[in-house]
């Protein structure tokens, strides 16, 4: 059988569930510079010659010994989760970009986060993608992408993302500013946030769109609230001089210097604190 006529991504990557985001992505940035739809299902499939070389043994005992490898960096991983793995999806928000979902995966509760057309789904789906993977390790308060799924009717990919039970920052002040105390929850708050935004910096990553509508959290069985930053899809690297000028985010925390004309920085996110 020849890749070709694998007819859906889900099919194909039965064969080796887990893909490697770096690997992914240098297949996908050569498609088309400007970011115009990509058929990601091309993509992958375009990984391998053809299925016979997929089933030779050789090829199949480096893989496994690469699925080894990347199983000890389970966050460099992202997985090809199928749609028919989740229940009672509802949609739960509206965005500038996208639609969030909310839907039930092995008895717990995940995010769905499609864009709206294909010129965001491409974009900032993808970057997205690559900048979870860069960014995110365990434990220091950054939303974590599980993987890629693909709503079979409307035929939209989409990310399946860590669920935060609580909400958004900017919600929960409206409702506990007036409790909240310095020496307890704000100090706490702040020294989250800080350690997740430390951790994007050092991977000399930055927000872009930094906000307490993209600071989320999540209370877990210790009685204690996590605060983990999410929406990563118009982070870049820090050293990246080719983006554009465009000014993005929510007018209250934008740095001064931006509507002066400046680019986007590690100082511009720290501002947003």
């Amino acid at each position: 059988m020849k890749v070709d006529e694998f007819i859906d991504a889900d099919e194909f990557i039965g064969v080796d569930k887990f893909i490697d985001v770096d690997e992914f992505m240098d297949k996908i940035k050569n498609i088309d510079k400007y970011y115009f739809p990509l058929e990601i299902d091309s993509t992958i499939r375009s990984m391998f010659q053809n299925y016979e070389d997929f089933r030779s043994k050789k090829l199949k005992d480096q893989l496994m010994d690469q699925s080894k490898k990347l199983m000890d960096q389970p966050e460099k991983l992202i997985e090809w989760i199928s749609y028919s793995q989740f229940t009672n999806v509802k949609e739960i928000a509206k965005g500038g970009f996208g639609i969030i979902y909310c839907a039930i995966k092995d008895q717990k509760s995940v995010i769905l986060k499609k864009f709206k057309n294909s010129q965001y789904t491409s974009r900032y789906f993808l970057n997205e993608l690559k900048s979870n993977q860069y960014c995110y390790e365990i434990k220091h308060h950054i939303i974590r992408v599980h993987g890629v799924t693909k709503d079979p009717k409307l035929s939209d990919y989409m990310l399946v993302m860590q669920y935060a039970s609580g909400g958004d920052l900017h919600n929960w002040l409206q409702k506990e500013f007036a409790d909240i105390t310095w020496n307890k929850e704000k100090l706490a708050i702040l020294w989250q946030i800080s350690e997740g935004l430390e951790t994007i910096h050092k991977a000399n990553y930055i927000h872009r769109d930094f906000h307490s509508g993209n600071i989320l959290y999540d209370f877990s069985s210790t009685k204690r609230y996590q605060w983990l930053i999410g929406d990563l899809g118009l982070s870049q690297p820090a050293d990246n001089t080719s983006s554009n000028n465009e000014i993005y985010g929510v007018i209250p925390y934008i740095a001064p210097e931006i509507f002066r004309g400046s680019t986007f920085s590690k100082e511009t996110d720290v501002y947003c604190m």
